[in-house]
């Protein structure tokens, strides 16, 4: 009986670590007619170690690290961008959908922070996860992240 618990938790947590979008090719375009994002995330402390699968268009792109930004060039348009969340871990939960324009360069904001407190009976006290992903100009990426200046 004990076997067949451990089979069934094993089958539901296997399945729940594959909950972030399939890896795929996103369109990538240069010239006139493209749209550039640039996804980063400042450094921080918190969740420093946990790199957060992001998506455009439901195909996951490389995770997102501490301090770390990634660039594309895509076809102008409606596109949709994602943090995404592992199963059991921190982070994720943040969308970005939108029409970006030819020629323009886009810069979208991710961090992580900590949220409420918890306390779990013998097990200490652990934090919530709160999460932002939003677009700033071209100044408040430079100023969150200073790696950026001179890039774009």
């Amino acid at each position: 009986m004990i076997f067949r618990i451990l089979i069934l938790f094993l089958v539901a947590l296997i399945q729940g670590c594959a909950t972030t979008s399939p890896y795929c090719q996103v369109p990538q375009v240069s010239g006139e007619d493209s749209a550039t994002l640039v996804i980063y995330r400042p450094d921080a402390a918190f969740g420093m170690f946990y790199s957060t699968p992001m998506s455009i268009d439901g195909c996951r792109i490389a995770d997102l690290s501490n301090n770390s930004y990634q660039v594309f060039d895509l076809p102008s348009g409606n596109h949709r961008v994602a943090a995404e969340k592992k199963a059991l871990a921190t982070g994720g939960d943040g969308v970005i959908e939108g029409n970006f324009e030819a020629g323009k360069t886009y810069f979208l904001h991710y961090s992580m922070s900590p949220g409420s407190p918890f306390y779990l009976p013998g097990g200490g006290v652990g934090f919530t996860t709160s999460t932002t992903f939003f677009l700033v100009t071209k100044e408040h990426a430079i100023q969150a992240m200073p790696k950026l200046q001179g890039q774009f």
